[in-house]
Order: C-alpha cells, then sequence, then structure tokens
C-alpha cells in the first residue's frame, strides 16, 4: 500500500492489485471495522486467524477503514431518551408532589377554621403590643407566635398566644369543681401582669400544630453503670427526643472512664470524655427547634483526670459548637446558726 494515513480510529491508503486478491491488513479483527473501497461499502472478512482482510479488484484502489464503538450510536439513543424521560418524570412528579402537598395543607387549614397572618402583619401588630420594641416583637413572632409546618402564623400578637393559654388551660379547669373561667385565666396572664410562662408552655400549650414539651429543661442519666456504648446511645438517644419535642437537656459525663484505660473491646483502652462531648454536640446541632438547634449542658466533676481536656475541648473554636460545659466540684456549704 501507498500514501498510508493512520490516526486514531481511521486508516487510510492506496493499493494497486495486479489482479483480484485478498489484502489482509495487520490490523486485529473487529466488529467496529467498517471498509470502503472506492467510496463503496466492503465487507471485512477474518484473516490469518485474527486479521482483517478485504477483497481487492484489480487495479488501483482507495482503501478507506473507519472504527466505530459496536453498539455506541444505539447506546446515545438510549441514554438521550432516558433522560429525556426522567427530566419528565421529575417534573410531573415534583407538579405532583407540590399538587399533594398543597392539598393536604387546604384541608388541614380547613378543618382547623384559622384566621393566618404573614410574617410582617405579624410583627406589625407585635411591634405596637410591645410599644415599638422590636426585638421583643420580633423573637416573640419567631419563637413563639402559633405556626405551622408551612410557614403559615396563625397569631398576630401575644394576645392571641394568652387566648389560646387560657383556653386551653380553661377546657382542663372544667373537669374539676370550681373551675376558673377562660376570661379569669385570660386576664391573669394578659400583658405578662401577673404570669410570665416559659418558653415551652407558650409554645406548647394549645398548639395543634406540633408536638412539643410544656416544661424547658430535663435532666437525664442513667441508674448505676452506664460507662459504654450502649449506656452512651441511649443518653444520645434520650437527648434527641427531647430537643425535638423543644426541651432543653443537662447530662453529667463524669461516669465514663478516662483517657487510656484499659477496655476488653478492639480498642483496649479508652478514648476519655473529649470524643462523647462531641457526639452529644454534634446530635444537638442536628436537632431544629423552629429554626434553632437544640440545647445542651454538659457537665463533668472537676476531680475527673479528663476534666482539664473537657475544658480544653470546649475553649478550642469550633470543637464543640453545640453544646455548654461545665466543670464542678463538691461544696461543702457553711452552717448558717
Amino acid at each position: 500500500m501507498k500514501q498510508i494515513q493512520y490516526e486514531g480510529n481511521h486508516f487510510r491508503g492506496v493499493y494497486h492489485a495486479k489482479k483480484d486478491q485478498i489484502l489482509c491488513v495487520t490490523i486485529p479483527y473487529s466488529k467496529g471495522w467498517k471498509a470502503t473501497v472506492n467510496g463503496n461499502r466492503t465487507k471485512i472478512y477474518k484473516a490469518n486467524g485474527m486479521f482483517m482482510g478485504i477483497i481487492m479488484k484489480k487495479g488501483t484502489q482507495s482503501v478507506k477503514l473507519d472504527y466505530e464503538t459496536p453498539g455506541l450510536k444505539i447506546g446515545a439513543w438510549i441514554s438521550l431518551v432516558a433522560w429525556i424521560g426522567l427530566g419528565i418524570y421529575g417534573l410531573y412528579f415534583e407538579k405532583y408532589r407540590k399538587n399533594l402537598l398543597n392539598q393536604y395543607a387546604m384541608n388541614e387549614y380547613e378543618t382547623k377554621g384559622k384566621d393566618t397572618y404573614t410574617q410582617e402583619e405579624a410583627f406589625q401588630s407585635s411591634l405596637n403590643y410591645f410599644n415599638g420594641d422590636e426585638l421583643a416583637a420580633r423573637v416573640w413572632v419567631n419563637k413563639y407566635a402559633l405556626k405551622d409546618s408551612y410557614g403559615n402564623i396563625f397569631e398576630k400578637n401575644p394576645d392571641d398566644m394568652h387566648r389560646r393559654l387560657a383556653k386551653e388551660i380553661s377546657r382542663i379547669e372544667n373537669r374539676y369543681p370550681n373551675p376558673l373561667s377562660e376570661d379569669t385565666i385570660f386576664e391573669v396572664l394578659r400583658d405578662f401582669k401577673y404570669i410570665v410562662p416559659q418558653g415551652g408552655p407558650m409554645t406548647g400549650i394549645g398548639n395543634e400544630f406540633q408536638i412539643a414539651s410544656l416544661s424547658n429543661c430535663f435532666v437525664i442519666g442513667n441508674e448505676g453503670p452506664s460507662d459504654s456504648y450502649g449506656g452512651v446511645m441511649k443518653i444520645d438517644q434520650e437527648q434527641v427526643q427531647l430537643m425535638k419535642r423543644r426541651g432543653g437537656v443537662g447530662h453529667d459525663l463524669s461516669h465514663i472512664r478516662p483517657k487510656g484505660s484499659p477496655v476488653k473491646n478492639s480498642a483496649l483502652t479508652s478514648t476519655g470524655i473529649v470524643p462523647f462531648m462531641e457526639r452529644y454536640s454534634n446530635s444537638t446541632r442536628e436537632v431544629a427547634q423552629d429554626g434553632r438547634r437544640g440545647a445542651l449542658m454538659l457537665s463533668v466533676s472537676i476531680n475527673h483526670p479528663d476534666s482539664e481536656s473537657f475544658i480544653d475541648a470546649k475553649m478550642t473554636e469550633g470543637k464543640v459548637t453545640g453544646a455548654n460545659a461545665v466543670s464542678y466540684t463538691h461544696l461543702t456549704l457553711p452552717t448558717i446558726a
């Protein structure tokens, strides 16, 4: 052959045959190769067991070989159709999901029959209630106004909240002799004059949209020995369950054995209390409470060998960000005669 050109998957050349014969090209035979002779498609045969052979007529012939991965075009078309189908399905599913959520939300609101307010409407009403105190108005709207998972606000100022509390407390009062009326309870709560409820009761009492604790803070822990992964995870589970219901949690780490203590698991020695500080801290950060993370207080006895590491971990920026920490000592209070 003469004028041979070979680049990537393309082979070109000119061949002069003195008679009809088979041209054997020393390129391994593959179904992906296509041959043309003088511009006409020509069948490729397997020659010498592994190479490609082309039947050539007498005379000078222009030979062209091109390789294309078998099934490449079909695969590309299948992929294109699949992506188009996936896109159509995604659009349809998203539309279906939104319609379902809207339908569910409309049914829920129609059943409850409550008026709704925008964030700005509730803020302006609360601003008037608090005599222009923007911080108080914003905190009340964000933390204590009755709202649902779709962002709808059902109370425009603390008067609405106090009416909700009074109505629910009155419902319970009516189970007993000489109950206090709803209006009497409302007057006691109104303007925070005589009773200022904690955040939990203000949010949770009479709330049909959330399962919330009516207590603010909890101290948890295991009875008896709990220096094990089972004990650690049990406390982690308890704190998460309380936090998701808006409760703040505190627990002590003094029962966890110090770093380097012998254990019988694969590690052979204990990691100490700092990794468990981070575990509890991360769990707290994961739990959202109406747009804010949970609240956690960790403590350890000053007599614990890891107490300094406990303090250092909390003082290291970015290490334990989901918990406050305190190290304590046992004090004996003087007797006052």
